[in-house]
């Protein structure tokens, strides 16, 4: 065989394969367990850190209040409580694209001070990810920790700690707090870390550019591997950078109900951010209690956010 005719048989040979692969992964078979602790409990070894994080939590049902999503039921939302009720309350909400687990290490730490509370929110680690037209929304995420705040945790007051697109709800929580006629709680001071709410100023990655895309995104999300998105932010996000443990552990919780085939839809909460920026910040320039800004990155910069913590809550 000429060489021409060897080199062509390779070239069809790679494509192929890589459309066999590509076939594979839209076409995979997803996660659809009922809880996170059913989900670890078929593992035969479990990542530690994130099937012991999952056995400490808990979860209480929420329905969505957008009328867009008046056709799902309820979703099963994981909650995490630590640490002494009677001490002081501190309500972690974390960022995109994963989940109250960025808070693990921090959270045994502060729970030897604070009474501890975190949640997934819709479409993010250990909760349900509805697919098939559900409308995930920074507002709707807002209303959700309003209502575990007043009627899951009942907390009476706590120190607002969000992170990232955490940062968004956080803002509109204050503008449902700042509705309040008479409050049903007290936000004693907000801590707000590594927000890029400014978009022009924001460093997004190639791969969350193309997930915004309305035309790439829904394939990149379904063609996504668990593996290789916790892969990528353990190398490109955090700081330092995530070992193996920690990567794969991140991975499982991806891997939960298939939680990477909704990356398209959850990261659209940048456009809405976009497009409330300018109503963004204004609960923020009204709060009458003290905030707080950090720099700091992924929570893997445990040391630099305790030390953000401490400074605010002295």
């Amino acid at each position: 065989m000429r060489k021409g005719g060897k080199a062509m048989l390779i070239v069809v040979g790679v494509i192929l394969v890589g459309a066999a692969v590509i076939l594979l992964m839209a076409f995979r078979r997803g996660d659809s367990s009922i809880s996170s602790q059913a989900y670890y409990g078929k593992m035969q070894n479990p990542p530690a850190s994130a099937a012991e994080w999952s056995r400490a939590g808990s979860y209480f049902t929420w329905k969505s209040t957008l009328p867009e999503n008046a056709a799902f039921g309820s979703l099963n939302i994981f909650s995490i409580r630590m640490g002494n009720p009677e001490n002081p309350a501190i309500l972690l909400i974390h960022g995109y694209p994963t989940s109250s687990y960025d808070f693990a290490a921090l959270a045994v730490e502060l729970s030897k001070d604070f009474a501890v509370y975190a949640l997934d929110t819709p479409g993010y680690g250990f909760s349900d990810k509805p697919r098939k037209g559900f409308r995930y929304s920074l507002l709707d995420d807002a209303r959700l920790v309003d209502y575990f705040v007043r009627e899951i945790a009942r907390l009476k007051d706590f120190t607002l700690v969000t992170h990232d697109k955490g940062d968004s709800v956080g803002l509109a929580l204050l503008q449902i707090y700042q509705s309040y006629t008479v409050k049903p709680y007290t936000i004693v001071r907000h801590v707000i870390t590594n927000g890029n709410i400014w978009l022009p100023l924001a460093r997004l990655f190639s791969m969350q550019k193309a997930l915004l895309s309305p035309i790439a995104g829904p394939v990149l999300s379904r063609l996504l591997s668990p593996a290789l998105l916790a892969r990528g932010l353990a190398r490109e996000i955090y700081s330092p950078a995530l070992g193996r443990e920690e990567t794969a552990a991140l991975a499982s919780i991806f891997g939960y109900r298939d939680g990477t085939r909704v990356e398209h839809d959850i990261i659209r909460y940048l456009d809405e951010r976009k497009a409330n920026k300018r109503r963004g910040s204004r609960p923020c320039d009204a709060a009458t209690f003290p905030r707080r800004l950090s720099g700091a990155g992924k929570i893997g910069s445990l040391r630099l956010l305790s030390r953000t913590l401490s400074g605010a809550l002295a």
